[in-house]
């Protein structure tokens, strides 16, 4: 074998070598698994957090200035923690969402073949539909909370308009700004609620026609 047959082979070989070969598996690890055990664990520490105390469930003389600003304060707490809970699902979503278009650019750029790409989106689907479940388990919570956010305001207005007591009537005129700050705060409250279960719809049909390989 002359020297240029050889050179030509070994050129041969560092060309084959070197050549991108379709990928046929993907990485078992969960890209999105940190933002899911974040999503998560928001989602336990509300529901172990103390939810707003029912105001129906008290005497009325135990009502004062100082328990209704520390209603205030909790619906306040109970809002913020809907604002961070409603962010890490968006997230947990937009997470997925790359995943997928990951797995497209690597099939359409002949980096993954049809079979592999085709396990990895069934894979990222399933693991979609697990993120709707513990969504939905978290909406519950929510929704379960927020009653207690919505009695307590209504038995404020209740008393504002009906009790005839002269030491309830004095709460009422000294507490009118308390008061409208926790309607307001428990309007925003039901938006949230609100706004996320419309997260979870919008998730819902994407879960349906986001899975296509092309």
């Amino acid at each position: 074998m002359s020297w240029i047959t050889r050179l030509a082979l070994v050129a041969t070989v560092l060309i084959v070598g070197c050549a991108e070969l379709p990928i046929t598996a993907l990485p078992t690890a969960d890209a999105c698994g940190s933002v899911v055990g974040r999503f998560e664990g928001l989602g336990e520490g509300l529901a172990k957090s103390a939810a707003v105390a029912d105001l129906s469930t008290e005497a009325t003389e135990a009502l004062s200035e100082d328990r209704l600003t520390a209603l205030l304060d909790g619906v306040r707490a109970e809002n913020t923690k809907l604002d961070q809970i409603q962010a890490a699902y968006t997230q947990v979503t937009e997470c997925r969402k790359a995943e997928v278009r990951k797995v497209r650019a690597a099939f359409k750029e002949g980096r993954l073949d049809r079979v592999a790409a085709d396990r990895g989106l069934a894979e990222l689907r399933r693991l979609y539909r697990e993120d709707l479940l513990l969504a939905r388990a978290i909406g519950g919570t929510m929704d379960r909370r927020g009653c207690a956010v919505h009695d307590a305001d209504r038995t404020l207005a209740t008393l504002a308009a009906t009790d005839r007591r002269p030491a309830i009537r004095r709460l009422v005129r000294t507490t009118v700004e308390a008061r409208r700050r926790i309607a307001e705060q428990t309007a925003s409250n039901i938006i949230k609620r609100n706004d996320y279960i419309a997260s979870i719809v919008q998730a819902e049909d994407w879960r349906d026609k986001g899975f296509a390989l092309s």
